[in-house]
This record gives structure tokens, sequence and C-alpha cells, in this order.
């Protein structure tokens, strides 16, 4: 009996040892695979940056700034997301948009069907730096169809608001009390923002349009 009990030890001692053994190496191929992965992206990021800071500044497009694989995607969404922070200008974001629209528009609508919470949260994250208004009509969705969790709500109405959507103010008095004071005012300085900026943007307009009727009677009167 007592042989027996030391014989099935010994087999159980062996098979964990085996089990612990196969999880050591999965998980040492993984972290291997990660790191070659990242270096891949590293590598290609760097050797794009010039094309990309090309293109951001002076228009010039190169094939290398199409993401046709899997890594060029990653790299290139990196890349640009490093330029949508760091640089500035009317110009260099409205090409990040057109950019961002062209090329990551279909792949981030497929993922924000997906179940992957985290990544969801990245796409929503990417959206707004990139400012893709085309993406209003299915963030519109998301919220009337979707249940989303608390984050993902906020993210969404953060950027219905720099987009100046007038639907935002119906989804806040409907989740008004789980907002934060300092998330809420947040939305409401960005929606704001939108709003003033049109407004300068047709008081010119007005005034190019007034010193333009102002011209053509002073000429008419001669």
């Amino acid at each position: 009996m007592l042989s027996f009990n030391l014989t099935y030890m010994w087999y159980a001692i062996v098979i964990l040892t085996a089990a612990l053994l196969a999880i050591f190496i999965y998980l040492l191929i993984r972290k291997l695979v990660e790191a070659r992965t990242n270096h891949i992206i590293e590598s290609y990021m760097n050797d794009q940056q010039m094309n990309m800071f090309t293109y951001l500044s002076e228009g010039e497009f190169s094939r290398q700034l199409i993401p046709d694989t899997t890594i060029r995607f990653i790299s290139l969404e990196k890349l640009l997301q490093h330029y949508a922070r760091s640089l500035g200008g009317e110009a260099v974001k409205s090409r990040i948009t057109d950019y961002a629209e062209k090329f990551f528009k279909d792949p981030y609508t497929r993922t924000l069907k997906q179940r992957s919470w985290s990544k969801r949260m990245n796409v929503l994250y990417h959206i707004d730096d990139f400012q893709m208004t085309s993406m209003e009509d299915v963030l519109v969705q998301l919220c009337d169809h979707h249940r989303l969790s608390k984050a993902e709500q906020l993210q969404i109405y953060r950027i219905l608001a720099s987009f100046g959507n007038m639907n935002l103010f119906s989804y806040l008095s409907k989740s008004n009390p789980n907002i934060p004071d300092l998330t809420y005012r947040e939305i409401l300085v960005r929606f704001l923002t939108v709003i003033w900026r049109l407004e300068g943007i047709v008081q010119v307009i007005m005034r190019k349009r007034s010193w333009g009727e102002m011209k053509r009677k002073g000429v008419s009167s001669k």
C-alpha cells in the first residue's frame, strides 16, 4: 500500500513538473515572439518616420505609408498617434484625419463590434486623437443600440463633444448623475470650443461678405 502511494505521488510530481515546464516554455516563447514583433514594429516606425513627417507637413505621400500588413498597420498607427499628439497646425491636423479615415476607418469599425473591451477602448482613443469625424455615425449607433461600459460611454461623449454633435445633450441628460463633475466640465468645454470656433468662422465669412458688398456698391456708385 505504501509502495502504491509513493508510486502515485511520484507520477503526480512528474506530471505537475511537466505541466509547469510546458507553461514556462510557452510563456518564454510568447515573450520572445512579442519582443521580436515589437522590435520589427519599432524598426518600421523608425524607417517611416521621415515619410510620415513629410506627408503631414508637406502633403507628399509615399506608398510605404500604406498599412497593407498587420505589422505596418500597428507601426503606422503608433507613428500617426505620436505626430497627432506632438504636431500642430490646421493643415497637419487635416492630413492626420484624412490618413486615418482612409486607412483606419474600416478596421476600427470592425474592432468596435468585437468583444475585447481593451481593443474597443484603444480604438476610441485613436478616433479621438485623429479626430475621425467619419466615425461619428458609428459612435452614435453605439450609444443608441449597444450596452457600453462607463469608460466607453464617457470616451464617446468626449469625442462627440469634439465633433459638436447635438445628440450629446440627450446622452448627457440620461447619464448625468453617473458622470463625475470634472469629466462633465471637460465634455462641455470640448463642445463649446467647437461652437465658438464655428461662430468665429461664420463671423469672418459675414465680414468678408459685407466688405465685398460694400466694394461692389462703391464701384457701382462711381
